[in-house]
């Protein structure tokens, strides 16, 4: 599997394209093209073609949850569809909450950080298949689905406001789900910001492929205290004990908690334009 950087906070310095607050990956396995996220902007789709891809021809569009950093491209795909009156084989793989508003209090107003488009209007343009089961997208890829929460230290207090049929909840970003590798050196967890708990995302990535080693862990982990709290404490301690060959922090790991993590586990650089290869 070849995995590609197409959106991060963070650029590698020796390429030409851009970076934005946001994650999306593209990725290649058994001649599918799965598009794993979209970040905030159209950046996603330019910075393909710079090095070589066009974002159309993806066979899946998997969404890790709903906020508008990681399906805020989905306009560029709506105004491809409209020009070109469909998009073939685009396929859409999510939570079924992950088009719901999420609303933030902010200055007093309730402001939406969640997608711009509701499931009734991209409906039209694209097949779907929103599940909290895991699905397999190839022999190798999974969907997690929703992820169960079962530790006492990740995702204890609800991130916003969630409107789901006209009703507004606390939400606790049930939506947020993972991919998981199948490779010869153990499973690859690809997140996008592990809402769920990197720690519970691995450990239920364990359960549905049946494989316990784990290989790399790649993208945001939701990391961002600039002190030792528990939660940075007891997911280094669980690193510790997993001990993953590869490490990828990116997107919403600040430094603190990437130093913290390389006192565990070996820490990979993460950017735009970077190629990962798995086996």
């Amino acid at each position: 599997m070849d995995l590609h950087v197409l959106i991060d906070n963070n650029t590698l310095t020796d390429r030409i394209i851009s970076g934005e607050p946001g994650l999306s990956f593209l990725i290649f396995d058994e001649e599918k093209q799965i598009l794993f996220d979209l970040g905030f902007s159209n950046l996603f789709a330019s910075n393909a073609l710079k090095i070589g891809f066009d974002v159309l021809k993806s066979d899946h569009i998997v969404l890790s949850h709903g906020h508008i950093d990681h399906v805020g491209g989905m306009d560029f795909f709506v105004k491809s569809a409209i020009e070109r009156e469909s998009l073939q084989n685009a396929n859409i793989i999510a939570h079924p909450n992950v088009f719901c508003k999420k609303l933030l209090d902010y200055d007093d107003k309730n402001v939406n950080i969640g997608s711009l488009f509701s499931k009734s209007r991209l409906i039209d343009f694209f097949d779907m298949t929103l599940t909290k089961d895991p699905i397999w997208i190839t022999n190798k890829v999974i969907f997690l689905g929703e992820i169960p929460r079962v530790n006492n230290f990740e995702n204890i207090l609800p991130f916003s406001k969630l409107c789901i049929k006209g009703c507004i909840e606390d939400d606790y970003l049930f939506d947020d789900s993972a991919l998981v590798y199948i490779g010869e050196n153990g499973i690859s967890i690809i997140s996008g910001c592990a809402h769920a708990g990197i720690c519970n995302t691995i450990e239920y990535a364990k359960k549905v492929s049946g494989v316990s080693k784990v290989d790399a862990v790649i993208g945001g982990f939701h990391l961002q205290s600039k002190f030792l709290d528990d939660k940075l404490v007891k997911t280094c301690r669980y690193f510790d004990q997993i001990r993953p060959n590869k490490l990828y922090p990116c997107h919403c790991v600040n430094l603190f908690s990437k130093i913290e993590l390389s006192k565990v586990c070996d820490i990979e650089e993460v950017g735009v334009g970077l190629k990962i290869e798995l086996n």
